[in-house]
């Protein structure tokens, strides 16, 4: 994938989605021992998807909550339950983490890096974007928030490489009814040079 590098999400819709990787608001200059590293390869979707692309979003200690919203909650959300109030109804704009990287995958291809993560806890969402694609999540999207059942995001340290392998995407409007499941999440020290 050829790197792109822009400072606004409004230059993605005005590029037409070019193919790539976005970074907002900084600069992309390869991996660096104080970044992670996150690969990973998409196997199925559902709905089938032939034409679209998915963007794939790399979150750093995503938390909840809005502090208009609820003004004392700084909980991981991970740790979020959103069949309960106050959560149930609460959409991805309700969050905010420290850092997010994004990366387009096209239609027919399956898969994606990014090389400029902060360190910490790690989400990812994909998102299968809209016909005429906007490159963000908008409630009622079509979004699946990566399964992490061994816990191999919660703590990234700087220097690492994740590979999310087999990723099979089960997409829904509903957020965060969506789910993408791999097969593996490997955590590894980053090799220096590469």
């Amino acid at each position: 994938m050829k790197p792109v590098t822009i400072c606004g999400l409004a230059l993605l819709v005005l590029a037409g989605c070019a193919e790539g990787k976005l970074v907002f608001g900084g600069k992309s200059i390869g991996a660096e021992a104080d970044n992670v590293i996150v690969s990973g390869r998409i196997d199925d979707t559902m709905p089938a998807n032939p034409a679209r692309d998915i963007v794939v979003f790399v979150y750093t200690n995503l938390r909840c909550c809005d502090p208009a919203k609820q003004p004392d909650a700084d909980l991981a959300f991970s740790a979020i339950d959103f069949s309960v109030p106050p959560f149930d109804g609460y959409e991805l704009e309700d969050f905010r983490s420290e850092d997010v990287e994004a990366v387009i995958v096209e239609a027919g291809s399956d898969s994606f890096e990014l090389d400029d993560i902060s360190n910490g806890e790690l989400t990812l969402i994909f998102l299968l974007d809209d016909p005429e694609p906007d490159g963000e999540v908008n409630p009622g999207d079509l979004t699946a928030v990566l399964e992490d059942e061994d816990e191999e995001l919660d703590d990234v340290l700087a220097g690492r490489s994740v590979d999310v392998d087999d990723i099979d995407v089960d997409f829904d409007t509903d957020f965060p009814e969506g789910v993408a499941t791999p097969d593996s999440i490997t955590v590894s020290v980053t090799q220096q040079g590469s």
